[in-house]
């Protein structure tokens, strides 16, 4: 579903019937013109890639209680969008993280991701890529 003109995405939740199958999801490249938080908490439980790289999501990125426990999550992109604020403990709900990546955050009047890179990221054993770069 990535290339296209989406600019909205329905709560995953509508979705119950394809939560045991779907897998990876690429929403990439698209007009998604979202909050975060209503995104991320809405997903799949047995979602292991999640792209929404290259659209118009913004706001903070939600605490990690108010996330879903996403225990095969394993790739998380949400690079080339307009989120704020300070990362959430991910290891915390995505404990077999592998590749996150965050960059280029910082559009328009946006200030991209700020704060401190959390020490917990470090709690993420699997994790190969982290990419914050174009934030504060």
């Amino acid at each position: 579903m990535s290339h296209n003109n989406f600019t909205s995405v329905n709560s995953f939740k509508t979705f119950k019937r394809s939560h045991p199958t779907l897998l990876i999801c690429d929403l990439s490249y698209n007009f998604i013109h979202q909050n975060v938080t209503d995104l991320l908490t809405n997903l799949p439980p047995n979602l292991v890639q999640m792209f929404l790289s290259r659209n118009k999501i913004e706001g903070v990125l939600p605490r990690s209680r108010d996330l879903e426990l996403l225990r095969n999550l394993r790739r998380l992109h949400l690079d080339w969008n307009m989120l704020s604020g300070n990362l959430p403990d991910f290891s915390a709900v995505y404990p077999k993280l592998r590749e996150l990546n965050l960059s280029n955050q910082k559009q328009g009047k946006n200030g991209g991701l700020t704060g401190e890179i959390r020490q917990s990221l470090s709690g993420l054993p699997r994790l190969t890529l982290l990419n914050l770069a174009g934030n504060q």
